[in-house]
């Protein structure tokens, strides 16, 4: 698989789709990122890291380790995968990735690796049987920040999840 053309396909997409793109090598430079954010918001958030990703993470940053979601947080958590046709992340429900992170943050930073990225759904599925995943509670595909048209047929960001969505693309 010819992975940096698949990488500006992917970005290309996601761009389109409304996120906003990070390229990172270290997950140093993934806690500079947010770091850099919640700085720039003023500590307006709170923010809460997917238990996978606490290891890895939550040295460095300080998160909510409550099972009670802040009222007004950044979400930060791994994406499975990325399809390359629709510029979508895959996010797999587990006890160490709630899907509330999915739904209630207003800034959800999601972690994608450029060596996970397929080129439909079905790979997706493909990709998850020859890994002996088993089928999660839930398999959240994100196309981008949440959206609707149903006000008067005016496009409202944030409607059903995130105002924002920033992919983290890591480069291993």
């Amino acid at each position: 698989m010819e992975y940096s053309s698949d990488k500006n396909n992917m970005i290309s997409k996601l761009t389109v789709n409304g996120c906003q793109i990070q390229l990172v090598t270290s997950y140093g430079e993934v806690v500079e990122k947010i770091t850099a954010l919640m700085e720039a918001k003023h500590d307006l958030y709170d923010l809460v890291i997917s238990e996978q990703l606490q290891p890895i993470l939550n040295p460095s940053l300080d998160s909510n380790h409550s099972n009670d979601m802040p009222k007004r947080f950044i979400g930060v958590s791994e994406a499975y995968a990325g399809i390359l046709d629709t510029g979508s992340l895959v996010l797999l429900s587990s006890e160490k990735q709630r899907t509330a992170i999915n739904f209630l943050s207003e800034i959800h930073i999601i972690i994608l690796s450029s060596q996970r990225l397929i080129r439909d759904k079905n790979a997706l599925w493909e990709l998850m049987k020859s890994e002996k995943v088993e089928m999660p509670r839930a398999v959240n595909i994100i196309s981008g920040p949440s959206r609707t048209a149903d006000i008067e047929q005016t496009i409202q960001i944030g409607a059903h999840g995130p105002c924002e969505l920033i992919v983290t693309l890591f480069e291993q």
